[in-house]
């Protein structure tokens, strides 16, 4: 399930993306659906 998806945007730009993060704790993985090898996790304490 997704938390967030933003545009797909030409480069070369820069975009800011804002989200309100889960409550619930945890480890969250994401990606660029353009650029695959684009990705990490950030952490919910």
């Amino acid at each position: 399930e997704a938390i967030f998806v933003g545009e797909i945007i030409t480069g070369p730009a820069e975009i800011t993306y804002t989200f309100t993060a889960p409550s619930e704790p945890g480890t969250y993985y994401f990606q660029c659906d353009v650029h695959p090898s684009m990705n990490g996790n950030f952490i919910v304490e």
